[in-house]
């Protein structure tokens, strides 16, 4: 099949692909996929609301908002609409601090 590919598409393939027999991830053999702290691409996919309580946990339980924007790459729009449905479920709250919101896990509550 890579063959075939290189025949019809005229590029040269880079060797990681060729070495991946179909149905393998390319993970190591035991590798669960997943590290204890989830960064880069991992990040990207999980689910944003899981992304922001990791992000939450890596910062202490507390972050400003626009470092949640800064950090998810997500806009401010949707970083304020995901973060208020979080607050309604009671995974997060926000509170006013110095003209900037504070994000915080539930248990850490804002700094005062």
């Amino acid at each position: 099949m890579i063959e075939q590919l290189r025949t019809i598409v005229g590029v040269e393939l880079p060797p990681s692909i060729e070495t991946i027999a179909p149905g393998e991830s390319g993970e190591r053999e035991g590798s669960t996929g997943r590290t204890g702290c989830a960064s880069g691409t991992e990040a990207r996919l999980l689910p944003p609301d899981e992304r922001v309580l990791e992000l939450l946990d890596a910062h202490g339980g507390r972050m400003w908002q626009q470092q949640v924007v800064a950090e998810t790459g997500y806009s401010e729009g949707r970083v304020s609409n995901l973060l208020g449905e979080m607050e309604a479920d009671g995974l997060v709250t926000r509170r006013w601090k110095g003209g900037q919101k504070v994000v915080s896990l539930p248990e850490r509550g804002p700094e005062s």
